[in-house]
């Protein structure tokens, strides 16, 4: 993986009182990826940021000329500085409306004075850390669209009313248009508009748009787009919902041109890697996006393997759980943040939508021919031996011997890994656990062969 670049974050402090300012600089110079700016007023202040990159703003609500909240006015009117969060400083025995009113105008929390030095760094430490994975996010994006942009097959995604917000140099090339053609357009309206039988297509009766009206993956190896000139474009087409905090905002589309199959067999070696570049990128997507997610995929995968020679698989075999434990929570790129980031248990109806990751990673690998073995050991890492588990449901030798391997990975990694919520298992308590759990939700070969093989491996 990348090395992920350490980031200065610059914070500025406003007050009308310079041994305010002093104070409160100090104790940000303890930090050590801050940058502390001061301003002694409004006035400063508006001259700083709109010549400085700010991060965050620590502002005192009661000062001479113009105050906190007249500040904070003009703060969010401007383009360049509407984005920046605010904490702002008060007195204490303010009112709830006085506070309220802070809110707002776009405050993301109150300090009340005297400042708690320890209540100030713990809210600054919370806020990099937001920042720190938004950075990292920015970056995944970053190298998501540059993949896209070079891949082989077509890609653009959607808004939820229909409206093109990217699409790559291979799709315009395919469809005979440009850039200012298709983007930021119903797209509907230039490639979907007909159907195989040169008959109207409404937008509704799209199953671009049916995708995002039901929230399911959509899939048809006999696609038609239709080109610029009007001729139809025969593709197979992949179609995936977006979600952001439970609802889907829109959708992505990836199509592959089935008149150049010759060409595409040419260039197949290079699509591998492009796509394989383009799945490593969503994995760190996700793995930016949920602090536990970090390292979990390559620890798992760390795992199956282990137990895999134990059991004295082949090198095949185990070349085949290594990488569909690497990829095993690929379909969590799907996943709204409300439920992915979750700081405590899930309840019944973020259970069942968490449960959808194992169908979208499965639907996601199961278009690539290099994956397709993959994606089959990979979808049924939750099912369980009693056949209580998801998404199908299956019980005993109906789990493929692979899956059973990964099945006690994930479980031996999620007991011995925090969460908020759960404190860390010991290696000897997990395993005990695993023990407990055989011919129930493990496979009792399996467990005899974790026992051995994760006894003493090392867990951060």
């Amino acid at each position: 993986m990348p090395t992920v670049e350490i980031f200065k974050y610059k914070i500025l402090s406003i007050d009308d009182n310079k041994n305010n300012l002093f104070t409160l600089n100090a104790l940000l110079s303890t930090v050590g990826n801050i940058v502390p700016i001061e301003a002694v007023g409004a006035k400063e202040a508006l001259d700083i940021l709109l010549t400085q990159h700010i991060d965050l703003i620590i502002c005192d609500v009661q000062m001479p000329d113009i105050n906190g909240f007249e500040l904070a006015k003009l703060i969010k009117s401007n383009k360049k500085t509407k984005d920046i969060p605010i904490i702002f400083v008060t007195a204490v025995f303010k009112s709830d409306d006085f506070i309220a009113q802070g809110f707002e105008l776009g405050a993301v929390d109150y300090l009340t004075k005297p400042i708690d030095d320890n209540q100030l760094l713990n809210k600054i430490t919370l806020y990099l850390k937001i920042f720190e994975q938004k950075n990292q996010l920015q970056q995944s994006e970053k190298n998501f669209y540059d993949i896209a942009q070079s891949i082989g097959d077509g890609i653009y995604t959607l808004t939820i009313d229909g409206k093109t917000s990217f699409i790559n140099n291979e799709a315009l090339k395919l469809l005979g248009f440009d850039s200012k053609e298709l983007l930021n357009v119903k797209i509907h309206d230039y490639i979907h508009y007909k159907n195989s039988e040169n008959k109207p297509l409404l937008f509704h009766d799209c199953s671009v748009y049916k995708c995002m009206n039901d929230g399911e993956i959509y899939s048809n190896e006999n696609e038609v787009l239709v080109k610029k000139d009007g001729l139809f474009l025969h593709v197979s087409m992949l179609v995936t919902p977006l979600y952001a905090d439970n609802n889907i905002v829109g959708s992505v589309v990836i199509f592959k041109d089935k008149t150049h199959q010759n060409t595409i067999n040419v260039l197949k070696e290079e699509k591998i890697k492009n796509q394989e570049q383009m799945i490593h990128s969503m994995i760190d997507m996700i793995e930016s996006r949920d602090s536990y997610a970090a390292g979990h995929s390559k620890r798992v995968s760390k795992y199956c393997v282990l137990i895999a020679k134990e059991m004295k698989y082949n090198k095949k075999d185990i070349e085949l759980i290594k990488n569909a434990a690497w990829l095993h929570d690929i379909g969590k790129i799907s996943t709204s943040d409300s439920v992915l980031l979750k700081q405590s248990q899930f309840d019944d109806f973020e259970y069942e939508l968490i449960k959808k990751h194992l169908d979208s990673g499965y639907e996601m690998l199961y278009q690539i021919d290099q994956y397709k073995v993959l994606s089959d050991v990979m979808r049924e890492h939750h099912e369980r031996y009693d056949g209580s588990g998801y998404p199908r449901g299956l019980k005993g030798n109906e789990i493929k011997p692979l899956s059973q391997i990964m099945i006690v990975a994930d479980a031996f990694d999620a007991m011995t890994t925090n969460r908020v919520y759960k404190e860390k298992k010991s290696i000897k308590v997990a395993l005990k656990e695993l023990e407990s759990l055989s011919a129930i939700q493990f496979h009792p070969d399996v467990v005899v062969a974790a026992v051995v093989a994760l006894s003493k491996v090392k867990v951060d």
